[in-house]
């Protein structure tokens, strides 16, 4: 399945845009409240995307951030509400934020207000999403935890790049260099690069 497609916009038809990625159009449907700042045609673009297969037939929606993409498939799950509602909910709430505040706001109007959506089934998202504000929780610790990570071995690789060039100019072999620094790993995090330098030297 496609998680995620980077290419060239080459036409936009709101709520669809078609992409094309390396000589391939895809089309996508997507937020009409995008359409106020996604780049102009011929421009590059990376969007998330949520495949889906209907009735034999492949159909993609896009989302330029993961919250909402994963707010679409909490709405996909309350009965009653279709692809077309899920877009139309998040694109009147413009941002996740929104959507958020709104049910901790109890403000079950938001939604009622939204074309197309109604008291019947605003009800129903505003109850049944509401409980699973939990998930939602775990899931923005959890996608915290791995912008943290990433952004800790981002530096502990740039550190260990930078350590091991100097160390190798200085005249030592690669092969030992790169062996001490691998040991040092979790201890270089907080340090710069002739921190690390300094502590290999005293671990030869």
């Amino acid at each position: 399945m496609i998680a995620i497609l980077d290419g060239i916009i080459l036409k936009k038809k709101p709520p669809y845009i078609i992409l094309d990625v390396h000589g391939i159009g895809y089309e996508i449907e997507t937020l009409m409240c995008y359409f106020e700042y996604f780049p102009k045609i011929q421009n590059r673009i990376s969007i998330y995307i949520y495949h889906v297969i209907k009735k034999d037939i492949p159909k993609l929606f896009g989302f330029t951030n993961l919250d909402d993409k994963y707010l679409f498939k909490e709405l996909l799950k309350i009965n009653g509400v279709g692809y077309k509602n899920a877009l139309s909910i998040l694109s009147n709430m413009k941002n996740s934020k929104n959507f958020i505040q709104s049910l901790i706001n109890n403000d079950i109007n938001s939604f009622i207000k939204i074309p197309g959506v109604g008291k019947k089934i605003a009800k129903r998202i505003f109850i049944e999403t509401k409980n699973n504000l939990k998930n939602w929780n775990k899931y923005k610790e959890n996608k915290k935890n791995i912008i943290s990570k990433n952004l800790i071995d981002s530096n502990i690789f740039l550190k260990k790049k930078d350590a091991i060039s100097a160390l190798i100019s200085l005249g030592y072999k690669e092969t030992l260099v790169k062996k001490i620094i691998k040991k040092l790993e979790k201890k270089i995090y907080n340090l710069t690069t002739s921190e690390v330098i300094k502590i290999f030297l005293k671990n030869i």
